[in-house]
Order: structure tokens, then sequence, then C-alpha cells
């Protein structure tokens, strides 16, 4: 499923996203990723374990961990200042 990234933290690895259905998705990570608000990114948000998050707009992907699935955009946003 696409989702819209939202807000980017690069200082804490944080990345929140919104989903299609308009869930918010944050997400943490090691790995060095490339991305930009409005960037469009695809992964299997479901899983409870690493996933492999390719963004669509960059041709690039990069492993995160989804730390919290929320159902506001302001609850996903602040969360990835406190990570």
């Amino acid at each position: 499923m696409d989702a819209t990234v939202i807000a980017v933290n690069h200082a804490l690895g944080a990345i929140a996203v919104e989903l299609e259905n308009k869930t918010c998705v944050v997400l943490e990570t090691s790995s060095q990723f490339f991305l930009d608000i409005g960037d469009t990114v695809t992964a299997d948000w479901q899983s409870e374990d690493t996933i492999l998050v390719k963004n669509v707009n960059k041709d690039s992907e990069f492993d995160a961990h989804v730390q919290k699935t929320t159902e506001t955009r302001g609850d996903a946003i602040s969360s990835i200042s406190i990570i």
C-alpha cells in the first residue's frame, strides 16, 4: 500500500507517513534514507518486524521498524520528535 511522507526527522532516523486509508504510521530507521515531505513510499505496513520501505519518487529503499500506528496526523508528526 502506498503512503505519503508527512514528516521527517533525519537526526533521529524517524519518519511519519500517511497511508491511503488516512491511518498514520511512525517509522524508525538506522539506515541512511533520502525522503522529502510529499514523497510516495510503499511497504508492508502491517508487519511487526523490520520492513523494507521503497521510495517511489527517488527509486531507493531502506529498512525501517514500525514504532507506532495512529489515527491522527498531528500525533504522528509530534511522535517523530520524541522517539
